[in-house]
Formats: structure tokens, C-alpha cells, sequence
């Protein structure tokens, strides 16, 4: 690994040339770049580093990007705006004879509330860039505490899927919006391009988000303001959905703020969540704009006035990054990357859903890096050493697109696991770059409670309406289900009764700022057994969805067996008077016995013929609650799960 700082260039380029050298395809070059920088008070921290020449190839450059909180400072408690920066050689000279340098955002995020992330950035696009002597910018731009930035480059060594060989700026800056005296659109004038004319592929990239509200005549603008903006290249119009709608589901939760503040880190807003790195809008104009021709590219933003008002103190605005990528022919025809094993999967970006149950599929990210479209995949699974049943995918996925795949459901024992996954045969051929076909993960199983009682406790926040929840079976199947709830701050109560087995819990917020606390103080409490406080959950800062995946072994569970479809307890629920028969026929049985959830028999009876109208229980003196019944007869037992409710 291989950090370079100004003073060290000339040692660093020959070890960053040498170990390049001595690179293998697939092998990661790191390359550091800012350390624990800190940011205080809106400052920008400029650095030269070395990154390898520019006649060595990468597969692949990876951007990992650390926030922490700095020591002594301690992290601001607000979203802000983070940027990196990488600056060309433009070979103009000022009038002191140095060369301009020309900054290209390479990567945008927007800052979590008071605490830390790490995220991971495909940044291949910028090789042109990261090459030999590269200057580097880092801005976070706040008043209150600090932040802490580390960035490290890590480059597979190998042919690139598609080699970006040249990138250039278009419209670039923060504008604001809305303003009569200065609209946007002075600044997004129609801009007239020649297209490279060795570019096999060129890509327009924009990278948009929308700050700022609280102005007349509409609040939401421009930071919470669900808007479509268009792109025109040469007359052909393409569309620029500026919204996330996926805040609520972000795995860095929850974010609180310093004291009693409520943070909104839940809120969807104009391209950008709390704690996530901006995703670019990427459109492959190759048709539209043929190479060695000259293309006019317009941005256009929906007309707004802003008419200011007392609570307008952060004016609407637009941080905008343009750029045209150029890229060479594909290298590959046929290459399946595994980009990652979403569940199962102990990792933080994929907490929401795990830890998982036994006999849950595996999901795996499959993205085609090859210039076929992909048709098949196989894959090769061991679970902590044990070789699973290969599995063969069969679908339609583009160049460059990527798709989630289900590998068959797993057995797993109770305990830490780990499971690794192979990618193999594309389209039945060897793959041309196997480095990236192989992905491993620990996992852990579920919680194992032993009861076969789990109780909902449940108080609504100010919008029930936005609750609403449903428990299902490892299969999918849906079990049990309420909502959306009809009251505001009101308790519910449920009692689920469950056989032994594996279950998952899911409470949902429509509006995606769960049930507490911003709109009140709800919360939601999974509790194991008919008394007690034994939380499975106790919660209700979930944003979205609140996912709680478990397993029921209690000793003497109540289960079903093969038959209990041919025995028939009408009705079931019931207020406890049931009656019991065989599909209307008349029977000769040897006994029916009665358990109660912890198999306590309650009721026996022998030596008697049911009818084709069956036999009548009363069971009305006992409690709520799931009940067994069995039925002995000749060589055959039947048993049934039967529910008392009143």
C-alpha cells in the first residue's frame, strides 16, 4: 500500500511504478490520499498525491471514503455537502508561467447526522485523471463541530470493462433558483460540443441535487421538491427524475442530532439522502450524438419564481456537475461480475435484512461486464466449507446493468456462519475475468426463542394512518397482517400463534419517518410468551421498515402433521365452542385429546364416533390462545392447530 504527500513524489513514483510493474491482473494497487483531514468552518484542503502512470491499466478504481468524528471537535450535527475533486492539466499558462488546473467533481455526498460513514464509490470513470502527480480538493462546508475525511483509491489491476479516456466539463456550479433578477438558465445556456471522434461510446453524466426551502410560494423547494428536469441532445429529450425516494430505507440509521433536536435524516428529498454518496444520472447518448460530430446539449429546469416570504432564509438552489465521459470499445464479450451477497449477510449496508432465517434464499448482485448480453450464469455456493447444489441463472441482463438474483434456500444451524459464492460460465463461456466472480460473507442465524407465543405491542404516532405491518412464514406466505392502523397515539395489542419455525416481522411507514419521533413518540414491541417483557424488538426510529427476522423452537411445540387437512374444526378461530369431524364422513376413532400452547391436556375423550355432523366441544372456560387436537385412529394420527379468541 502506498501513501504519497507533497515532498515524497519523486520516491513514491518509483515505488508506485515498480509495484504496478509487478501487478498481476486482479491485483489492487492502494493508493492513499487524504488522511483524517479535517473540516471546520467551510474549509477546502488541497493535496498533491501520486497515483500510477497513466500506461497502466485498471479493471476497476474503487473510492472508499471515510467520515469520522475528529478528536476534540466531535461531528456536526447537520447534513452538509461533501465534495471531492480531482484537477486536469489544462497546458495553459498564467501570467506567473503556472499551468491552470482545471478541477472535475469525481465524488458528492451529502454528510449524516453527528456521526460517521464509510462509503464505497466506483470512480473508473476518472482514470484519466488519476494518473502520475494529481492535485486533490476536499470540501465539507459547515459552521458547527466538524468532520474528519479519508480517501483511499483502490485499483484492480487488469483490462478496463470499457476504458474512459478522456472526460470534459459542461455546465458546472451552484445556482440559485428561482431568482427573477438572475434566472437559472443564465447559467444553463445550450452549450454546442464536438463528440471525440475515437469514442466508441460517450456518456453524459449530471450530478444535480437541490437545496434550500422555506421560500414562497412553495416550501418544498428545492431540497424536498419532487421535480423532472430535461436534457436535450441534438432535439432528442432525455428525462432527469431529481427525487430519492429511498431515504427512509438507508442502513445508517437512525441519525440523531445533539440534545432534544429531531434530525430528518428519513425525509426523501431532490437527488440526495443523509449519509449517502449522490448517485450520478448517466445517459449513454452514443446514438444521438455520433463521434466526430458536433452535438447541442441543453439543460432545462421546470420555471419557478421565488418569492421570498419571513421564513426564507436558505434561498433555493442547484449544485450542478456536468461532464461527457469517452470511452473505447468494451474489452470483454463475455465477463459476469458478483458485485455482492446482500443476504445473508452480516456486513452494515445490509442490516435491514438480515440476520436471516434458515431456509431463506440467498441474494446475490450479479452486473454483466461483458459486450453480450448475459443469458446465464453458474454458480457455485459453500456455506463454512460445505459445498452446496450449483445453481444455474438464466435471464436477459445488458451491458452494464446489473440484476439480484435468489440462489436456492439454505439449511443452517443456530451460530456464526460464513458462505462464499462463485460466479462461473457466462453464456456457457469461460469468463475473461474471473478476478471479480468470487464474493465470501459471515453471517449470523437468527434469534431462537422458545415459545411458540409472540405478542405485538403497538402505540401509533400522530399519523397512524402510515402504520401498518405483516408477519410472514420463511416461504413468504403472510400470516398475519394489520393496517394501516385507523387511530393516532392509540395502543393495539395482537397475539400471534406460531408453530416452530422461522418468521419475519416487518413494520412499515408509508411516509417513511417511522413512529418516532419527529411525529409524535409511536413505537412497536415484538414480545416472546403470553406474560413478560422479553423484547425480540423494542422500537420505533426505523425511518421506512423495521425487519425482524427470528426462529420459535419451544419443547413442546404445537405442529400439524401430513393428515391434519383431513381433519375438520369448524370454526377455527372460535369463542371456543368448535365442532370436529372428518370431512363429513362418520369415523371410528380411538381417541381425541385436547393440549394448550405449552402441551398441558385439557380435554380427552375415546372410543367414539364422529358423525357426519361431527362432535361438539365446548372449550369456552379457557383462555385465548392456540390449543392442539389430536385424533388417534387405527394406524393414523391427526393433529390440528385450533385458535380460541374472544
Amino acid at each position: 500500500m502506498v501513501s504519497c504527500k507533497n515532498g515524497l513524489l519523486a520516491l513514491c513514483a518509483c515505488l508506485l511504478s515498480f509495484l504496478a510493474s509487478k501487478a498481476n491482473p486482479g491485483d489492487t494497487l492502494v493508493v492513499h490520499t487524504f488522511s483524517n483531514a479535517v473540516h471546520q468552518n467551510c474549509n477546502t484542503i488541497v493535496q498533491t498525491f501520486l497515483f500510477p502512470a497513466d500506461t497502466n491499466r485498471y479493471e476497476k478504481i474503487m473510492l472508499n471514503y471515510k467520515l469520522t468524528c475528529p478528536v476534540g471537535i466531535g461531528c456536526d450535527p447537520y447534513d452538509r455537502i461533501g465534495i471531492l475533486k480531482a484537477f486536469k492539466n489544462t497546458g495553459i499558462f498564467d501570467s506567473t508561467g503556472t499551468e491552470i488546473k482545471e478541477p472535475f467533481e469525481i465524488m458528492r455526498m451529502i454528510t449524516p447526522y453527528g456521526m460517521g460513514v464509510t462509503l464505497w464509490v466506483d470512480v473508473s470513470d476518472y482514470r484519466s485523471l488519476l494518473n502520475d502527480s494529481v492535485k486533490m480538493s476536499t470540501i465539507i462546508c459547515g459552521y458547527a463541530n466538524g468532520w474528519s475525511v479519508t480517501a483511499d483509491f483502490y485499483m484492480i489491476k487488469g483490462n478496463p470493462i470499457r476504458e474512459a479516456y478522456r472526460i470534459e466539463n459542461l455546465w458546472t456550479g451552484t445556482f440559485q433558483y428561482g431568482n427573477a433578477s438572475d434566472p437559472i438558465d443564465n447559467h444553463l445556456q445550450p452549450k454546442t460540443v464536438t463528440i471525440d471522434s475515437l469514442a466508441d461510446q460517450t456518456k453524459l453524466r449530471v450530478v444535480t441535487t437541490g437545496h434550500g426551502f422555506n421560500c414562497d410560494p412553495d416550501p418544498n423547494v428545492a431540497e424536498f421538491s419532487d421535480l423532472t428536469h430535461t436534457l436535450l441532445v441534438n432535439g432528442t429529450t432525455l428525462q432527469q427524475h431529481l427525487w430519492r425516494d429511498d431515504c427512509g430505507a438507508n442502513p445508517l440509521y437512525p441519525q440523531p442530532m445533539s440534545g432534544t433536536a429531531i434530525s430528518t435524516w428519513f425525509y426523501n428529498r431532490a437527488n440526495w439522502c443523509p449519509g449517502a454518496w449522490v448517485r450520478p444520472h448517466d445517459y449513454n447518448i452514443s446514438t444521438i450524438a455520433a463521434a466526430g460530430t458536433n452535438a447541442i446539449i441543453d439543460y432545462d429546469m421546470v420555471p419557478y419564481t421565488n418569492t421570498g416570504g419571513p421564513n426564507c432564509s436558505y434561498a433555493p438552489e442547484y449544485w450542478i456537475q456536468t461532464q461527457l465521459v469517452y470511452y473505447h470499445p468494451p474489452s470483454y464479450t463475455n465477463n459476469v461480475e458478483l458485485q455482492a451477497i446482500k443476504q445473508p449477510n452480516s456486513a452494515f449496508d445490509y442490516r435491514r435484512t438480515n440476520p436471516v432465517c434458515s431456509g431463506t434464499n440467498p441474494i446475490v448482485l450479479i452486473k454483466n461486464n461483458g459486450a453480450s448480453t448475459l443469458t446465464s450464469v453458474e454458480f457455485q455456493i459453500t456455506v463454512d466449507g460445505v459445498a452446496q447444489p450449483n445453481y444455474t441463472w438464466t435471464g436477459n441482463l445488458a451491458f452494464l446493468d446489473t440484476t439480484s438474483v435468489a440462489l436456492p434456500a439454505l439449511t443452517i444451524a443456530t451460530g456464526i456462519h460464513n458462505i462464499e459464492i462463485t460466479a462461473s460460465l457466462p453464456n456457457g463461456q469461460v469468463d475473461e475475468f474471473p478476478t471479480d466472480n468470487f464474493q465470501k460473507a459471515n453471517f449470523n442465524s437468527t434469534n431462537v426463542y422458545a415459545t411458540n407465543v409472540i405478542r405485538l405491542l403497538v402505540r401509533t404516532d400522530n399519523t397512524g394512518n402510515e402504520s401498518s405491518y405483516d408477519l410472514k412464514d420463511v416461504a413468504g406466505n403472510i400470516l398475519y397482517s394489520h393496517g394501516p392502523y385507523a387511530g393516532n397515539n392509540l395502543i393495539y395489542r395482537d397475539t400471534f400463534y406460531l408453530a416452530n419455525g422461522c418468521y419475519s416481522f416487518t413494520m412499515y411507514d408509508s411516509f417513511g419517518d417511522g413512529m418516532c419521533c419527529y411525529n409524535g413518540n409511536g413505537f412497536f414491541r415484538l414480545i416472546q410468551g403470553l406474560t413478560g417483557t422479553s423484547y425480540l424488538a423494542n422500537t420505533g426510529d426505523f425511518g421506512a421498515y423495521k425487519t425482524v427476522n427470528f426462529t420459535l423452537n419451544a419443547p413442546n411445540s404445537i405442529v400439524e402433521n401430513n393428515y391434519s387437512t383431513q381433519l375438520v374444526v369448524k370454526p377455527n378461530p372460535s369463542n371456543g365452542l368448535i365442532t370436529v369431524y372428518f370431512n363429513g364422513e362418520k369415523n371410528q376413532i380411538e381417541s381425541l385429546e385436547i393440549f394448550d400452547a405449552l402441551s398441558n391436556r385439557i380435554y380427552s375423550d375415546s372410543k367414539i364416533e364422529l358423525t357426519a355432523d361431527g362432535k361438539q366441544i365446548d372449550l369456552s372456560n379457557y383462555p385465548e390462545g392456540m390449543y392442539l387436537i389430536r385424533v388417534k385412529q387405527a394406524q393414523k394420527q391427526f393433529t390440528k392447530r385450533i385458535i380460541i379468541t374472544k
